[in-house]
C-alpha cells in the first residue's frame, strides 16, 4: 500500500474465518472516498481477497461496495481512506462483518473501522478529553468513555494522555510498557504523555492508580491483539498482554463515583434518645 497518499489510515485485526469488507456510509457523497486495503505485513497465503467480479481488487469506491476475505488464521488488514479530488474530504466507515459459525475472532461477531479526525497537535483537545497517539494516525481526542481503538476499530496505541481535568478530588497516576519491552516507565500524573511518537512502538501494557482519597474508582478496558477484551474495576488496575508483541489496540476509561465513599458511617450515639428506646404497642380487644 502506498503510504505517502494523504488519507486516514487504521488496522483491522480478524480471526480465522470468511469475512465480509464493506463501505458502510459516506459524509461526503459528492465526492465519496476511495477505500484501499491490503493484508498487513505483505500478501498472506492463509488469507485471500476475493473482489466482486468487475471491481478494482483491494479498493472500494463507494456506499455498498464490498469485498470478501477468506482467513485460515488471524490477520489484520491495513485500510486507507483517501481523499477522491483536493478538498472532497474522507468522511467515511468500512466494516468487516463476519461470516459462519468460526468461534476464532478476537473481538465482537461485527468489527467496524470508523475512523476519528485526527488531531494537528495536542492542544486541539478540550479540557476532559483523552489524547491518543494512534500508530499510522497520529493524535486522537476522545471523551472519557469512549474507545480509543478497540472492538469496532483496533488500531495500535503508542502514547496517551488522560485528562486531569474531570477527576475531581482524585488524584491519577499511569505508567505504561512499549511493545518489545518487559519493563515500566515512570508514574506520570494526569496530564503527562505516557508512551511514545513517531517511534513506531505500540503500548503492550499500561498500568492505573487512583490516591486513597477521593470519592472516585476507575472503570477500565483493555484490548490486546490476539485477545478478548479485558475489563477491570478498581483504584489499581493493570492491564499487560501475554507476549511482549501483542499490543494494545483498544483502550477506554472512566471514572465512577465510589458509593461506598459517599455514605457517612452513622453510630448509634447519633441518633436522637426516642430512635434508641424500644417501643411495644399492644393490641386492643373490645370489651
Amino acid at each position: 500500500m502506498d503510504r505517502n497518499v494523504s488519507g486516514r489510515q487504521a488496522t483491522i485485526s480478524f480471526g480465522r474465518g470468511l469475512f465480509i469488507l464493506r463501505y458502510a456510509s459516506c459524509d461526503v457523497p459528492q465526492s465519496p472516498p476511495r477505500v484501499r486495503f491490503a493484508v498487513a505485513g505483505g500478501l498472506h497465503s492463509a488469507i485471500r481477497i476475493v473482489p466482486v467480479p468487475g471491481s478494482i481488487a483491494g479498493e472500494l469506491n463507494g456506499v455498498g461496495e464490498f469485498t470478501v476475505i477468506s482467513a485460515e488464521s488471524p490477520g489484520a488488514l491495513e485500510v486507507l481512506i483517501e481523499e477522491t479530488r483536493p478538498g472532497g474530504g474522507i468522511g467515511c466507515s468500512v466494516v468487516l462483518d463476519r461470516l459462519g459459525g468460526s468461534a476464532q475472532v478476537p473481538s465482537s461477531q461485527s468489527t467496524a473501522a470508523i475512523l476519528a479526525s485526527p488531531l494537528s497537535s495536542p492542544s486541539q483537545a478540550s479540557a476532559g478529553q483523552l489524547v491518543a497517539h494512534l500508530s499510522n494516525r497520529g493524535d486522537v481526542a476522545l471523551a472519557l468513555g469512549e474507545w480509543v481503538g478497540g472492538p469496532q476499530a483496533p488500531t495500535p496505541i503508542e502514547g496517551l494522555v488522560i485528562p486531569a481535568a474531570l477527576l475531581g478530588d482524585a488524584a491519577l497516576e499511569y505508567q505504561v510498557m512499549p511493545a518489545g519491552s518487559d519493563r515500566w516507565g515512570s508514574w506520570l500524573p494526569a496530564g503527562a504523555f505516557a508512551g511514545s511518537r513517531g517511534q513506531a512502538r505500540p503500548l503492550r501494557g499500561i498500568r492505573l492508580r487512583l490516591s486513597a482519597t477521593g470519592s472516585y474508582t476507575l472503570r477500565a478496558e483493555a484490548l490486546f491483539l490476539g485477545a478478548p477484551i479485558d475489563q477491570k474495576v478498581g483504584r489499581d488496575l493493570e492491564f499487560m498482554s501475554s507476549s511482549p508483541f501483542d499490543v494494545m489496540v483498544g483502550f477506554r476509561i472512566e471514572l465512577v463515583r465510589d458509593a461506598a465513599r459517599d455514605v457517612a458511617p452513622v453510630s448509634l450515639a447519633a441518633l436522637p434518645a426516642s430512635a434508641n428506646r424500644l417501643k411495644v404497642f399492644r393490641s386492643s380487644r373490645a370489651s
